[in-house]
This record gives C-alpha cells, sequence and structure tokens, in this order.
C-alpha cells in the first residue's frame, strides 16, 4: 500500500487484490504466496521460482506430507531446467532441516581482504578483543556499548586493528569462496571446487555497513548474552550464534567420563526389586492396539534399576476394558 511502484502490478492497483492461499494475478507474472504449515498452500500448481522466507523456521512436518522444500521442488518439476529457490534464513540448530540442506550447496564463504597486509580471511568472533578488568574478566556490558574502544576486529595475518571503516573496505574489497577452498594473497581462489548447482552463502554480522552494526554493537550484545549465561539463561547466546553470527546453535550436553560410571553398574534379576528402591514408576507408551512400558526402581541421589520393560497386547486402547493388562501390571508393581 505503501509503495505504489509495487501495487500498480496489481489488478486496478488495488491491494485488496492481493491474495494469500491461492493466485494473484499480477500484470506480468501469477504470484502464489502460501505458508510452510499448510500443505493445501503448497498443491501441485507448476511454479518456475520460490522465495521460502525464513526457510529454517518453517515448520518442517506437515501431518504426512513431505516437508516444505521437498513439497516445493515438486511444484518446479515443469520447468526443471529453468527453475530457482531461493531460501534466505537465520540459522537455528545444527543438524536440522535447514542445515542439512545448506550443507548440500558448495557453501561459500566470504573472504575479507586486509586493507593493511592485503591477506584474506573469513571474519570470525575470536578475532575482536575486548577489555577485560584485572582479573582477566569481561567487563559489564554497558561499558563495551558505551565505549567503542573497549573492542576491536584485529587481522589474525597482521594483528593491524581495524577501525569500522576499514572492516568496511576490507568488506568491500572481499571475495566469495567455495568451503574447502581458500583465496590467496592475489585474490585467487585456491584448492578442488567441485561443480554444484547448488549455491549457498553464509552472512555474517561481520559483512554489515557500519553506519547498520558496530563492532562495538557485537561485543555488547556478547558479553550481554555471557551475563544471561551465567544466571542460566543461553537464549540470548543462542541469539547471538544464530542472528549475529549466522551460525548453528550447537547443543552441548554435560559429558561424564566412562571409568565413573563403570563402578556403579550392578546387576540383578529381572522383576525383581532391589535393596534401595525407594520408589517404583511405570513410563507407558500408548499405540493403537497395544503398549509399551517401563518399571524403574528410584533410589536416593537418582540411583536407579530396570525392573521390567516390555510390550502388552492389549487390542483396540480405545476399548476401557482392553486395559486389564494394564492394571494388573501396576497393581503387580
Amino acid at each position: 500500500e505503501s509503495t505504489p511502484s509495487l501495487t500498480k502490478h496489481l489488478r486496478d492497483g488495488d491491494i485488496r487484490n492481493l491474495y494469500v492461499g491461492q493466485e494473484t494475478e499480477l500484470d506480468r507474472m501469477f504470484l502464489y504466496m502460501g505458508w510452510a504449515g499448510s500443505a493445501v498452500s503448497m498443491a501441485s500448481t507448476p511454479i518456475q521460482k520460490i522465495v521460502i522466507d525464513e526457510a529454517a523456521k518453517c515448520q518442517m512436518n506437515i501431518g504426512s506430507e513431505a516437508n516444505p522444500y521437498d513439497l516445493l521442488r515438486d511444484r518446479q518439476k515443469t520447468f526443471s531446467d529453468i527453475s530457482k529457490l531461493y531460501a534466505p534464513s537465520t540459522p537455528i540448530l545444527e543438524g536440522d532441516a535447514f542445515d542439512i540442506e545448506h550443507k548440500q550447496t558448495d557453501q561459500r564463504e566470504y573472504w575479507l581482504k586486509c586493507p593493511y597486509c592485503h591477506q584474506y580471511h573469513i571474519a570470525k568472533h575470536e578475532y575482536i578483543e575486548f577489555e577485560k578488568n584485572s582479573a582477566g574478566h569481561l567487563l559489564p556490558a554497558a561499558h563495551y556499548k558505551e565505549d567503542s574502544k573497549c573492542s576491536r576486529y584485529v587481522c589474525p595475518a597482521c594483528g593491524k586493528i581495524w577501525d569500522e571503516w576499514k572492516r568496511w573496505q576490507a568488506v568491500q574489497n572481499g571475495i566469495w569462496c567455495p568451503r574447502d577452498c581458500k583465496v590467496n594473497s592475489e585474490g585467487k581462489i585456491e584448492g578442488k571446487s567441485f561443480s554444484n548447482p547448488l549455491r549457498g552463502y553464509h552472512i555474517t554480522s561481520f559483512m554489515i555497513y557500519p553506519g547498520f552494526i558496530t563492532i562495538a554493537n557485537m561485543a555488547f550484545t556478547w558479553a550481554k548474552a555471557q551475563t544471561a549465561l551465567k544466571a542460566g539463561d543461553k537464549k540470548p547466546l543462542q541469539n547471538y550464534i544464530n542472528s549475529w553470527l549466522g551460525e548453528n546453535w550447537v547443543e552441548k550436553e554435560k559429558e561424564t567420563a566412562a571409568d565413573k560410571l563403570i563402578p556403579h553398574i550392578g546387576t540383578h534379576k529381572i522383576e525383581t526389586i532391589p535393596d534401595g528402591v525407594q520408589m517404583i514408576t511405570i513410563g507407558i507408551d500408548v499405540q493403537m492396539d497395544h503398549i509399551w512400558f517401563v518399571a524403574a526402581g528410584w533410589g536416593y541421589r537418582s540411583e536407579v534399576w530396570s525392573i521390567e520393560e516390555g510390550r502388552i497386547e492389549t487390542g483396540d486402547v480405545r476399548q476401557l476394558q482392553n486395559w486389564t493388562p494394564v492394571e494388573e501390571l501396576v497393581i503387580k508393581n
């Protein structure tokens, strides 16, 4: 409505003639707008060019249907040689559907050219230096926002500090390079580059014009995320990794060494209750005509024993009388 150069393409120039979930006829093409959670919006209409906005956040499972990427590719079969699918997105989790799609591309990285030494490198968070207190800890986050001298970007090749305009100069002289290759000092791509029709580009905040994002902005956001992490909130850090660095968030669980677990492993007969059991729980997974169950005995300090597990054939679980075997299981334990 606020852009006449776009609305003029609608029938009668009327915004009410723009439709979601059905065909919109423009003066020079047909437009379809749908949503990832609706299989109907991804029906079999042939389409040449497709944009999936925020592809990583699309609802991947659509009932019994395939995921949105596959459904949309099916719509492009008519235009197999001239079709394009563009899927820009903030990444979310390592190993999710969007990450898998990206790894099928040539995974291009943007190499910045240092204005001092003229060497190329991929900009990374680790090249930001932070002012710290006498104990070697980060300053309160506000310091990085209020004083741009509290953080700086340093070239990993020559060690020179870039101000914001040197960073922008490095961006303007940068080069896209496929994964597993590198850019030499002459600006030539070295390494074995395989022919891949699927292009993938990793865009980070380091590539953004200084009028919008500065190293001080990034340092402030990072420091604030570290403060939240110490308080038990990891979401601000995930947002920094996803939105500012354009990288996947990796969930890390605390690992316990095997040699610490082995002394705690014991044996006992099935369907017997070992000494130390203070409480028994029964976990039940209900299916259409049977259930799976696990009976566990719990002791102090989260010590646990497997007492019994298995499958019970019940027949149609919607019939109350078929739950008698489950009732017997509960009474027995």
